[in-house]
């Protein structure tokens, strides 16, 4: 798709549009408690299943020898510790900042869940900009934008492609320091992008960033990816507790934005929008303006 939807509130839908501005949150200190965390199960799952299956292969192992045997056991314990590490890893330190769409531009859950129960709108922001901020891609920092994972296949294939990587860096020799060489393999980037197939229905691509400077670094200065800059890091308050956030600038950008999509229980005619658009600076006649065709009340 050309284009990709962000559902959101009209507050939000406000910010967002008068400041040219989109914030990239903690998406492990998000609502869902499986955030980052799914890959990291779902492998673990199947781990168990392939070990059940070489138990049930036991007299196969013992006629090809004993010492293979001893080095299957060896690889899934050190790849097992390589998971768990890496899990363990994952802290508010090396977080996901990121920034959440759909393909879809009007679908019912996405309304309920994240446009106010549907008095929101849905942003249709240009896939062409997220990809620009992408292809600017500075050594240190690490931005990605791609579709979420959902299909078990998938899965499976990531596992056997980790797997035979992770084979790869333990066969090295001995002096080669494996938690460092860990960076070299994906589990850590690639776990904020698989989450369960009963998900599939959103479509989901994401946006994250991943700032990997020292802590002084990250607090002193911003980023420039291209026409965008992802700004120092931010904090706010929710509820309990304070989340930490970048904001991506895309004041260069005159065509990030490039269709709204009005929600079902949403009072805003199509004129006040346009008004309101021209008012901040938009070209309203170069963005589509459209209306949820859902029943919803």
């Amino acid at each position: 798709p050309k284009i990709l939807y962000h559902y959101c509130s009209l507050s939000a839908f406000t910010s967002i549009t008068s400041s040219k501005e989109i914030r990239l949150t903690d998406l492990l200190k998000s609502n869902d408690y499986l955030e980052g965390a799914w890959l990291y199960n779902a492998i673990d799952s199947a781990l168990c299943s392939l070990e059940a299956q070489r138990r049930k292969q036991s007299a196969l192992e013992k006629s090809e020898g004993l010492q293979l045997e001893e080095s299957r056991n060896f690889l899934f314990s050190k790849f097992r510790k390589y998971v768990e590490d890496t899990r363990a890893k994952q802290t508010a330190n090396d977080a996901f900042y990121g920034f959440c769409l759909s393909e879809e531009k009007d679908l019912m859950s996405q309304w309920r869940g994240y446009a106010d129960d549907g008095q929101g709108v849905a942003i249709g922001l240009s896939k062409e900009f997220f990809l620009a901020v992408c292809d600017s891609l500075p050594e240190n920092p690490l931005i990605r934008f791609k579709p979420v994972k959902y299909a078990p296949e998938e899965l499976f294939q990531f596992l056997a492609d980790e797997m035979a990587s992770f084979t790869l860096l333990i066969a090295k020799p001995k002096d080669v320091a494996l938690p460092d060489e860990y960076s070299k393999l994906r589990l850590s980037d690639e776990s904020i992008f698989f989450k369960n197939h009963s998900f599939k229905e959103e479509k989901e691509w994401r946006l994250v960033f991943r700032d990997r400077r020292n802590r002084c670094a990250q607090s002193a200065s911003s980023l420039r990816f291209g026409n965008a800059t992802i700004s120092m890091r931010k904090w706010y308050a929710r509820g309990n507790n304070l989340i930490p956030y970048h904001v991506l600038d895309f004041k260069d950008v005159p065509n990030a934005i490039q269709s709204i999509v009005i929600g079902p229980k949403c009072l805003i005619t199509n004129d006040d929008m346009r008004n309101y658009l021209d008012d901040i600076g938009f070209d309203s006649k170069k963005i589509a303006i459209e209306r949820s065709g859902s029943s919803y009340r």
